[in-house]
């Protein structure tokens, strides 16, 4: 999607919306998937932060990461049509 990002540096590093929860999938090189509920989300050339819902704090470079999405794949958009 238009928020998927691979491991290249992006224009428009920040993502915070008051209120809002942010879900971001992280796909890992070794294939494991992981979905994380952020309030605020920001990412550079070399690192992914996000604030977490339950107010901690994640950090992960991004060479360890194949990619990772703000936005659902086209196909979990159509659950409960």
């Amino acid at each position: 999607g238009a928020d998927s990002f691979g491991v290249g540096c992006v224009a428009d590093p920040t993502s915070f919306v008051e209120g809002i929860v942010i879900q971001v999938v992280v796909r890992w090189w070794d294939g494991y998937k992981e979905t994380f509920a952020a309030t605020e989300v920001r990412f550079g050339c070399d690192l992914l932060w996000m604030r977490l819902q339950d107010g901690g704090n994640r950090h992960i470079p991004l060479q360890r990461v194949r990619w990772f999405s703000t936005t659902p794949e086209s196909h979990e958009g159509m659950r409960g049509v």
